[in-house]
């Protein structure tokens, strides 16, 4: 059962066994127990289990410049939003009557809390939507915090239709990235998929300066990394398309699923931020969505040759049994003897240690869930180091 199915068919059965009807709270509607239902669906297998620390979701404006995300890609300012958990922080921008206005735009992990987010852009029916509502509130029940923003697509000079589009950010205790739900409501006229036409939602997540964004569309994720962080995008949508596009991973529901007059639908996405950004991190954060076991690794580099120094910083690469390949870059020493630590999915794998001077042969290692495991490489000058796979991280050291 796909995540998105898991959602949908707890969302349908507690609908279905509720008494009350669906509250309202702005135009985004939250059928009773929807959160609940939310975090249970995270329980079972999107974040995995709550190992850590269950800080509550808090929101508030931003009074001071300090209350924001820092680094050179921020783009929030006083004024604007913040959502947090202890795990991250975002930035939500305040409604001011342009397409700036509601949109997440900072998004960083905390504690050093440095942004790297160019932003998270949104078009229905090949339009910016131009939120001119903005609310905020708390789920007492989940200590969830959450920003909501509505506004329309006007298409009287198209085809006539008029839709109410809303988007909820979610920061909940125990997620380490934003829970993104955006509800479109038809409110006049019909919709009618077209061939070549614009996608009903058509999303790209964009990293400041990024590379070549990493799309996985068999196992629904993408991820774009740039020069100053990186972010994981994982809709929870059934038969939208993910590709890779101008840089970035696009995420594009079609019109075929566009709801009928007086309907709606919500499509439910999150966005991470990474602890690096370099694939090892990727890992770990897709095999936490998929409820996966996680461990850490311990490599100690024992230098090889006539005046080879212990290297206090380097690359690592983890080549699982199944051939994926995984970058671990700019690790620093933990100690004296050249000790570098990792975090990688739970499996086994082949280790190569790499720098500007030094190299290693494959070591195996096998990592288990919630365990530590140790190794020691022996790395030569990289002219004599044989059978070494090429570092995929830029030799900065």
């Amino acid at each position: 059962m796909t995540l998105a199915r898991l959602f949908g068919t707890l969302a349908l059965g507690s609908t279905l066994a509720a008494c009350a009807p669906p509250a309202q709270r702005g135009m985004v509607y939250v059928a009773p127990g929807a959160s609940e239902r939310f975090q249970l669906a995270m329980r079972m297998g999107y974040l995995g289990t709550f190992d850590r620390e269950m800080v509550p979701g808090q929101v508030r404006r931003a009074m001071f410049e300090d209350q924001l995300p820092q680094g050179d890609a921020r783009t929030g300012r006083v004024g604007d939003y913040v959502l947090e958990n202890g795990h991250v922080l975002a930035a939500i921008t305040a409604i001011d009557g342009s397409a700036r206005g509601g949109k997440l735009v900072d998004l960083a992990r905390k504690p050093k809390s440095l942004d790297g987010l160019d932003g998270l852009d949104l078009d229905v029916l090949g339009q910016r939507v131009v939120y001119d509502s903005l609310k905020t509130g708390n789920d007492d029940t989940t200590q969830t915090a959450y920003i909501e923003v509505s506004g329309r697509i006007d298409r009287a000079a198209a085809d006539g239709s008029l839709l109410t589009v809303s988007t909820r950010y979610d920061a909940a205790p125990g997620i380490d990235g934003i829970v993104v739900h955006t509800h479109i409501k038809l409110d006049r006229g019909t919709l009618s998929p077209g061939e070549g036409g614009p996608g009903l939602l058509d999303e790209q997540l964009r990293a400041k300066n990024p590379e070549s964004p990493i799309v996985d569309a068999t196992n629904g994720f993408g991820a774009s990394m740039g020069s100053s962080g990186a972010y994981l995008f994982r809709p929870l949508f059934d038969g939208a398309t993910l590709t890779a596009e101008q840089q970035a991973p696009r995420f594009v529901v079609g019109v075929d699923h566009a709801p009928t007059l007086g309907d709606s639908i919500v499509v439910t996405r999150i966005v991470t931020p990474l602890e690096r950004p370099d694939t090892g991190a990727l890992a770990v954060a897709v095999a936490k969505t998929e409820g996966r076991g996680i461990g850490d690794i311990e490599v100690r580099v024992a230098p090889k040759g006539k005046g080879a120094r212990f290297p206090n910083r380097g690359d690592l690469a983890f080549v699982s049994s199944s051939g994926a390949r995984y970058e671990v870059c700019d690790v620093d020493t933990s100690g004296e003897d050249s000790h570098f630590g990792a975090t990688l999915p739970a499996g086994q794998y082949t280790v190569f240690f790499n720098n500007r001077e030094l190299a290693s042969a494959g070591a195996p290692i096998d990592i288990e869930a919630d365990r530590v495991a140790f190794l020691t490489v022996a790395a030569s000058a990289r002219s004599d180091a044989g059978d070494v796979a090429p570092s995929a991280c830029p030799l900065r050291r």
